[in-house]
């Protein structure tokens, strides 16, 4: 798939990242669809995938899949100095403790997200 084609692309049927939808729209969804086949005399098999782990995504091997799958060296450049100024750190009561570079991880919120989490 052509990166221009994967900028603004989320399934119509994705709950995440879209405005007035929530994990508790798909677990209604979710149940309303097994209690159908059910109620049917169907058997009902599923599988289910964690995606909330997006913390785990590592940023070189991110800019590497934005190369590969032809990105414009731009829009990567600007994407590697966005998350390069990534920093953390842990406030304890007055305490602030050093900043640490954040290295994985895909920003929550913005536009990009589920496209960056996606590839």
């Amino acid at each position: 798939m052509v990166a221009h084609n994967m900028i603004n692309y989320t399934d119509p049927l994705q709950f995440g990242f879209q405005k007035d939808l929530s994990c508790s729209s798909a677990l209604f969804v979710l149940s309303q669809t097994v209690d159908y086949f059910v109620q049917h005399g169907s058997n009902v098999f599923m599988a289910a995938l964690d995606a909330r782990r997006v913390d785990r995504v590592n940023h070189v091997k991110l800019f590497e899949k934005l190369i590969e799958r032809g990105f414009p060296g731009g829009i990567v450049k600007v994407l590697m100095d966005w998350y390069g100024k990534t920093f953390s750190c842990v406030m304890w009561g007055d305490c602030l403790s050093y900043s640490v570079c954040v290295r994985s991880g895909i920003r929550q919120g913005s536009i990009l997200s589920p496209m960056l989490f996606n590839i």
